[in-house]
């Protein structure tokens, strides 16, 4: 697999986090192997041809702009967790053949750093032509919820 990131630039927002990110960043931090709270979610895209990596790029960058959870890190200060919205992220961008089920398995077990801005990655999957298939997005359950992969 390999990976493309975007440079980090600066925190925009910071504030409290809510009791429910409270409890879902102190499992994670009790567990910090789990990947228990990662969500994922595959797009087929081979019927729209070959998308180049620039697109699939462009495409999720756009995702973050709109999202702010998508651009968040946590982090504990004097005993509170503090939530940072971060104006731009490094985005995780990984590349791997379609059938190389290690791989895939690896990636959507991947667990996530809260601590961290960039909660969320991309996989595209490449057909045997070298051509994307597919999309397989992961995020944690701290800033993504089953209604918002719907």
């Amino acid at each position: 697999m390999n990976s493309k990131k975007t440079p980090d630039v600066s925190v925009m927002e910071v504030f409290i986090a809510s009791k429910s990110k409270q409890q879902l960043f102190y499992f994670q931090a009790a567990n910090p192997n789990s990947s228990a709270y990662n969500m994922w979610l595959e797009l087929p895209v081979a019927e729209y041809g070959d998308i180049g990596d620039s697109a699939i790029e462009r495409a999720f960058s756009t995702l973050c702009r709109k999202h702010s959870s998508l651009r968040t890190a946590f982090e504990i200060k004097n005993g509170q967790l503090m939530e940072h919205v971060y104006a731009e992220i490094a985005m995780e961008i990984l590349h791997s053949p379609q059938q190389n089920k290690n791989e895939i398995s690896e990636f959507l077990a991947k667990p996530f750093i809260l601590t961290t801005p960039g909660l969320f990655r991309a996989l595209n999957l490449k057909d045997e032509n070298g051509k994307s298939s597919a999309i397989v997005f992961s995020a944690h359950h701290i800033v993504c919820d089953g209604v918002s992969l719907a």
